[in-house]
């Protein structure tokens, strides 16, 4: 004679609001508990990294103002933007060379905006520090003379709450950017050393996008 098996009953319904919160088993820290996608009627577990975001995904892609990453990537066409920072350059001695953007063959750079730094500055200024970068003939063709310069008062200025290191407002290359072709490497020209500087040392900042 068989033994009879009881019929599986559905899982109890507990009424919204009379079971608290306080009486759920204990959950270590940061866990999420649910029902994992296409795992269909089950109890709640722990969810796994993986499991929230299948839960997450999906819906968060669907909010009002959400923008997939295809979406994102338009807004500037996919063209990926760089920022660069050289090294500490010496003020005090003209230099010619020192390296900066590295060459990027088939590319262009468009050059947003410049700012550059102050590290630090000994002695009294009587003349300004004058430099420039780019990959022409006369390495300008990225920063001016007439841009990169650093006038014996702001040098002597930078005392107090503005001791260095403090970054100084740069040029935003005008209207329209600096579009260089970068077959060869930009580099930084000190063309002027401060008079009355003994020991002193700046950077320079860049942000753009390649092309």
């Amino acid at each position: 004679m068989g033994t009879s098996v009881p019929a599986a009953s559905a899982p109890a319904t507990i009424p919204a609001g009379t079971l608290a919160l306080s009486k759920l088993a204990t959950q270590g820290d940061s866990t999420v508990v649910g029902v994992p996608a296409g795992g269909g009627t089950e109890s709640p577990v722990a969810l796994t990294a993986t499991q929230l975001t299948a839960l997450i995904n999906p819906a968060t892609a669907s909010l009002p103002g959400a923008m997939t990453a295809a979406q994102a990537a338009a807004i500037v066409g996919g063209v990926p933007a760089a920022a660069y920072i050289s090294a500490a350059i010496d003020m005090t001695t003209p230099a010619d060379n020192i390296a900066f953007l590295p060459a990027n063959a088939g590319k262009f750079f468009l050059g947003l905006r410049s700012s550059w730094m102050v590290a630090s500055v000994t002695g009294t200024a009587s003349g300004s520090l004058v430099f420039s970068a780019g990959n022409d003939a006369s390495h300008q063709n990225m920063l001016s003379t007439t841009a990169g310069t650093i006038t014996s008062g702001v040098l002597n200025g930078l005392t107090g709450a503005t001791a260095p290191p403090i970054i100084i407002t740069g040029n935003n290359f005008g209207a329209f950017g600096t579009l260089l072709d970068n077959t060869t490497p930009i580099v930084i020209k000190v063309v002027t050393a401060p008079t009355g500087v003994t020991a002193g040392t700046f950077r320079l900042f860049v942000t753009g996008l390649w092309l």
